[in-house]
């Protein structure tokens, strides 16, 4: 699933190459022989009546390569002759999506009340006892797949379902989490909103508690056994500016690394110098300085204890002195509530000042 809903999922306009068919198989349970058109989901084959794959009362099945780009795979109203899907050797191509996502769809619109699977995915989000990562899974795949074939009812049917199973979200927070299985859920989110259906914040705040609770499960600092969640963590990390909702994503990962802290193994071997740079910089406003006094920050609340005449000439010990005075100065000891919050402020004050036209 692509992250940047602002990109094609399946860009390649150009004639689909030729068939591979001893790599093809058909499905043994959705290629049905008096199906009216033949679909190719990864490398299987599926024949079924086109129409099921069409909103209620449309003549086509169309697909979605991204938020702004939409196309016909299949005009039922016409000849089969005349387009894919009359064959195994001309099947309907449909790309971005993944057989079992396929099979799933097919379930929903083709279960029958004998089939406990498809009883229990119809009914299994009201039990907070069924609840499980294997289930929330399904819902996202099965909205996935709706979004990109515009089976909008079924998309926000299974939105539902994944709202009801968020209901256990602290619990399956505290799971390992695939890469892909988070990006799904990040996916959800932003397909909701293209449906035009009510966003899931319960699904960004899911994001969030996975990775918070991965840091609460685990040592600050050294780690043998590194922890999955945290790795994916730093992966979102380091891609956050690629994706169109990266501010979210940033501010997601973010606080979870910082609160590892400088001495962590993630710091010093899974980030480069420049994201380095970056933590410190925010590290830096959040360090409390009086409960770390071998930072040896006593310059601070006042410079004259460390320098002498003797060390630089009265003209720049005068100009170093003012400079103090106006900044730093005007704060008095490392008391604040809010670790180096004031000193950020008065810093950043008397930059101001001594660059206003008044000053010059």
């Amino acid at each position: 699933m692509s992250l940047n809903v602002h990109e094609t999922e399946s860009n390649n306009k150009d004639p689909p190459p030729e068939l591979d068919t001893q790599n093809d198989q058909r499905d043994p349970e959705y290629y049905f022989p008096d199906g009216s058109a033949v679909f190719l989901v990864e490398n299987v084959f599926f024949k079924l009546q086109a129409s099921l794959l069409a909103p209620r009362g449309a003549s086509t099945v169309e697909f979605r390569d991204d938020a702004s780009s939409t196309r016909v795979l299949l005009d039922f109203s016409k000849s089969l002759t005349d387009q894919p899907g009359a064959a195994d050797e001309n099947p309907v191509r449909v790309p971005s999506i993944t057989a079992n996502q396929f099979r799933l769809l097919l379930a929903v619109l083709l279960g029958r009340p004998s089939d406990r699977a498809y009883i229990s995915l119809l009914t299994d989000a009201r039990y907070s006892n069924k609840h499980s990562q294997e289930l929330l899974m399904r819902y996202l795949d099965l909205q996935y797949v709706s979004h990109k074939l515009m089976l909008k009812d079924i998309a926000g049917w299974a939105l539902e379902q994944v709202e009801h199973t968020l209901a256990s979200a602290t619990r399956l927070a505290d799971l390992e989490w695939e890469y892909s299985m988070l990006a799904a859920i990040l996916v959800g989110y932003v397909m909701a909103g293209v449906d035009g259906l009510a966003p899931s914040y319960h699904l960004l705040g899911f994001f969030q508690l996975i990775l918070s609770q991965s840091v609460a499960s685990s040592p600050l600092t050294m780690r043998p056994d590194p922890n999955p969640n945290i790795d994916h963590c730093v992966a979102f990390f380091k891609s956050a500016s690629n994706y169109a909702f990266g501010d979210f994503i940033l501010g997601s990962t973010l606080p979870v690394l910082l609160s590892l802290g400088p001495n962590s193994i993630v710091w010093k071997d899974q980030l480069a110098r420049d994201e380095r740079a970056i933590l410190y910089t925010v590290y830096a406003h959040w360090v409390s300085l009086q409960n770390n006094p071998h930072l040896e920050l006593g310059w601070l609340e006042n410079p004259l204890k460390f320098i002498s005449f003797d060390d630089v000439c009265r003209r720049c010990f005068q100009r170093l002195f003012d400079a103090w005075n106006d900044s730093f100065g005007r704060i008095g000891t490392l008391d604040s509530s809010l670790p180096l919050e004031d000193r950020w402020i008065t810093a950043h004050q008397s930059v101001v000042v001594d660059s206003s036209p008044a000053s010059m």
